[in-house]
This record gives C-alpha cells, sequence and structure tokens, in this order.
C-alpha cells in the first residue's frame, strides 16, 4: 500500500492520504486512501487499514459520508480467501460501516483493504476505527466522501 500514498499526510492533488498513529499501550496503526476519479461524477475510494504492531485488534471501520451518496461496487480484501469471513458493509445514509465477521479483526501485523464506488468528491476528514480489548472508538485521518461546505454555494 505504501507504493500508492505518501508517506505522511495528505495529498490532495493525487487524492491519496496516509496516516500512521499511536495509540497509548496498544501500538501503531495506519489508515491510507487513495480515490481514483471515474469520471462522470463517480469515484473509487480504496481504504488500507494495518495494525502495524497494534495489538488491540480492529473490529470495525466507519466511514462518514454525505447524505444521499450513492454507493456501489463494495469490495473487501483480507488475508485469507474465504468469503465466509469477509466484513460486511452497511450503509446507514451518512455513514458507510465495514463490520468484522466471524472475529476477522484487523491483527497486529495485517491490513486489510475496502474499496466502493462513490457519487462524491473527497475532503480531508477522518475515518473511525473500533479497537477490540476495551480499546473503544478512536478517529484518524483520511479522505472521506463529504461535501467541503464553505464552498458548496459555488462562492
Amino acid at each position: 500500500a505504501d507504493r500508492w500514498v505518501p508517506d505522511s499526510g495528505y495529498d490532495i492533488v493525487n487524492n491519496t492520504a496516509s496516516f500512521r498513529v499511536l495509540r497509548p499501550n496498544k501500538g501503531y496503526l495506519s489508515v491510507k486512501t487513495k480515490v481514483i476519479d471515474l469520471g462522470g461524477g463517480l469515484y473509487r475510494y480504496h481504504y488500507f487499514v494495518e495494525a502495524y504492531d497494534y495489538h488491540a485488534g480492529l473490529s470495525a471501520l466507519r466511514v462518514p459520508m454525505q447524505s444521499g451518496t450513492s454507493v456501489s461496487q463494495y469490495e473487501f480484501n483480507d488475508v485469507d480467501d474465504s468469503p465466509l469471513n469477509n466484513w460486511l458493509m452497511n450503509n446507514t445514509g451518512n455513514t458507510l460501516q465495514f463490520n468484522a465477521q466471524q472475529n476477522n479483526f484487523i491483527h497486529w501485523g495485517t491490513g486489510y483493504t475496502y474499496s466502493v464506488t462513490l457519487n462524491q468528491s473527497p475532503v480531508t476528514g477522518a475515518v473511525q476505527l473500533t479497537g477490540e480489548q476495551a480499546e473503544g472508538e478512536f478517529w484518524v485521518p483520511a479522505l472521506v466522501p463529504l461535501t467541503d461546505l464553505i464552498f458548496a454555494d459555488g462562492f
């Protein structure tokens, strides 16, 4: 995943982002985002979530999105070929929720990829991760499908 995103931070020109964060007493994890403009108002979002040396395990990814966003073509990739433990996606209308199935958490030294096509361009923001072992929910910077409200009226 490091080949297609910057080492750290946002690269708005290339629609990529990469952030490695330290969770106290748990370790490092990272979220990398690459968004491809497909034309015609469609964007392919790729999120790579990695538990670098984060030992608590991750069980959920939530991506805030603009209400009314069209969602299609969800794909999930992990370290095995079993479709029985693939993370499921739930569209709540203003959030995409990706949830672990059958205890298929993101554990130390592994990373999973979530890809989806949306009709909303990316802006800087954050995604929410859920850690296991009483780690709870926390936010990590990423590109997200929200409207930049400052410029929503075209000013």
